[in-house]
């Protein structure tokens, strides 16, 4: 019988072939941020702009690490043109540049000049131009469509146990006074207090588990500071986890690529941030008021430990693997799962 050890160094060895990156893996770093992006630019919002272009940036150069032949997804190409078209758009409307506030028109110039510089590379600029050419290519967006399906289709089939039941008509919920309310009205203390709630209630019966990582989900937009929203996201995994179905039995692959999403983007946070470091010794969140200040050496400590939860994903990969049948082709797609696994615990 193949051992644990001997299964891993088999998938280690298949996957340093760039094929076993598969493109529905790609389009899933990429997509979760593209709603993001596009709803910032309805408002106007550079500097959130700024960011989140950013980071869809590191999360295509994280997959690249791992494989240098993957592509660039048309849906990323697009992005680039519609983000340029709506800059352009922006820079000649003079009234709309007038009620900017300075930041924001400070990041419209960054943009400016980072995007004129990205979309004429030699790595983008002929992508730019061929997706302009023809905005429709009906084989490309087919693929990408496909690739798309089946990631909304493992999310779909994580509604088959409990915690993603859809509850019964006429049963909704009193929506929390904080989902209604303006960014710009929450305050670092609601979030905190947001965050003690949900830690002081995750475990206990009637908890609603799903409406606890939505909330997260939420509170990770409007955190106050970089090491409010590292306590945040580190908590997200933490629900997440909470929502698979067992011990007895292995996370969904829909619920496990959540996970994977939200530990990259505590990394290229961290990354983004090397004053901040995450210490299992420090004071954990929910008893904190205030925002953490740094110590002598400089460095802001957040409690976590990324570890652990590196560890609980590659044995609800490995679980995975010995209840698939190794004859089918889920079983293959599944192997193709480790490269963006490997890239996190590089």
């Amino acid at each position: 019988m193949t051992g644990k050890g001997q299964m891993r160094r088999c998938c280690s060895r298949c996957c340093q072939h760039a094929s076993c990156l598969p493109f529905s893996l790609v389009l899933c770093l990429l997509q979760p941020r593209l709603p993001g992006l596009q709803n910032k630019m309805k408002i106007n919002d550079w500097s959130a702009i700024q960011s989140l272009f950013d980071e869809l940036n590191k999360r295509l150069d994280r997959t690249r690490k791992v494989a240098d032949n993957v592509g660039v997804p048309r849906v990323y190409v697009r992005m680039l043109v519609e983000l340029e078209d709506f800059l352009n758009d922006t820079l000649a409307n003079r009234d709309l540049k007038k009620k900017m506030s300075p930041t924001n028109a400070k990041a419209l110039n960054t943009m400016r000049q980072r995007l004129k510089k990205h979309n004429t590379s030699d790595e983008f600029g002929d992508l730019v131009t061929k997706f302009r050419e023809n905005p429709q290519d009906d084989e490309e967006e087919e693929l990408e469509s496909s690739s798309s399906s089946e990631s909304e289709a493992e999310n779909d089939a994580e509604g088959k146990f409990e915690d993603f039941e859809k509850r019964p008509a006429g049963a909704s919920k009193k929506k929390d006074k904080l989902l209604s309310m303006d960014s710009a009205e929450i305050t670092y203390e609601m979030v905190a207090k947001k965050l003690r709630d949900i830690a002081t209630s995750r475990g206990r019966k009637g908890t609603d588990k799903q409406e606890q990582v939505e909330m997260l989900q939420f509170l990770a937009n409007v955190a106050k500071g970089v090491p409010q929203k590292l306590e945040v996201l580190l908590q997200l995994v933490g629900s997440l986890f909470d929502l698979s179905p067992g011990i007895s039995n292995y996370m969904k692959v829909g619920l496990w690529k959540r996970c994977m999403l939200v530990m990259l983007e505590i990394m290229d946070t961290l990354t983004a941030n090397q004053h901040i470091v995450l210490d299992d010794t420090a004071e954990p969140s929910e008893d904190r008021t205030a925002e953490p200040v740094a110590g002598e050496d400089g460095m802001i400590r957040v409690w976590g430990n990324l570890v652990a939860f590196v560890e609980r994903l590659d044995d609800e990969m490995f679980k995975s693997l010995q209840v698939i049948d190794p004859h089918t082709h889920e079983y293959m797609a599944r192997l193709r799962d480790e490269p963006v696994f490997l890239a996190l615990a590089q």
